[in-house]
């Protein structure tokens, strides 16, 4: 898969004298539509442009490199250095505008295609330093290793230390509302009984009920609607056996949102009530 990690987009302003590939006197498009997809997390989408440029310029280095980068994350590895072997032989005076790596106005399309030669440890006539570097690489892999240190004295072990109290791990539920309701869905009561049984087996002396909102309205209101949205849950429980002391109640307005979202959006996941079951012994039920 291509990742975006990298990403930079540059539109470059250097004179070229060769007409055929753009060397910033005016942005060529090549690129341009498959790293806005990527930008959008669209890789199928960035394939295919990259795959169709490729198709329409095929001696165009940019193109030939863009589709050795589709090709390399898709692990097609062989077939990738092939087409960085053709864009460093015809890149080296293209400064592109639209590029999957760091680059600036002195970076061609030859430099970046040898740097992933170089990776592959493939050697090209068109990157003569990458060659110098395999060959620097295989001097070393012919020397002798090193000998192996001598082996460390030996330390008794310290005797493991006493077994740590068993701490029950608290437990969530959530529980969903409709867009401005606080009274719950037949599938929300579901929920709170399946919390009810957990805190009953558990022993739970800890309750606490947290009621948002999503982002539509103002803070004042939100807060109003989360708080009773927290009481309706606390209110079936204790209509289900479990003791209302024991359950806190909090509302968070649209503070602490479970999917970020801008304002006056209706994000059905933030319109929600959760459920915080601690350890310890509940009351019996009523």
């Amino acid at each position: 898969m291509l990742t975006c990690a990298i990403l930079t987009l540059s539109l470059l302003g250097t004179a070229s004298a060769n007409a055929a590939f753009d060397k910033g006197h005016g942005p060529d498009g090549l690129g341009k539509e498959g790293v806005e997809a990527l930008l959008h997390g669209d890789v199928t989408r960035a394939d295919r442009e990259f795959f169709e440029e490729y198709q329409a310029h095929p001696a165009n280095p940019l193109a030939q490199f863009n589709m050795a980068d589709s090709l390399r994350q898709h692990g097609e590895i062989d077939r990738a250095d092939m087409l960085y072997g053709q864009a460093a032989a015809s890149g080296k005076e293209y400064i592109p505008d639209h590029l999957l790596e760091a680059h600036d106005a002195t970076t061609t399309v030859r430099d970046v295609a040898c740097r992933h030669l170089a990776e592959d440890h493939k050697a090209d006539p068109n990157c003569p330093t990458l060659r110098v570097e395999l060959e620097r690489e295989t001097v070393v892999a012919a020397a002798p290793p090193p000998p192996p240190p001598p082996p460390a004295p030996y330390v008794e072990p310290a005797p493991p230390p006493p077994p740590a109290a068993a701490v029950v791990p608290a437990r969530e539920f959530m529980v969903f509302f409709d867009f401005d309701k606080s009274n719950l869905t037949a599938e929300a009561r579901e929920v709170v009984s399946a919390a009810v049984r957990t805190a009953k087996e558990r022993g739970a002396v800890r309750i606490v009920v947290t009621g948002h909102t999503d982002t539509v309205g103002s803070l004042r209101y939100n807060q109003g609607l989360s708080e009773r949205r927290a009481n309706s849950v606390k209110a079936e429980m204790v209509k289900q056996g479990m003791d209302g002391t024991m359950i806190a109640t909090v509302g968070k307005s649209f503070t602490d949102p479970l999917v970020q979202t801008g304002p006056g959006v209706r994000e059905p996941q933030n319109r929600r009530a959760v459920i915080d079951i601690g350890g310890g012994a509940v009351a019996s039920a009523q």
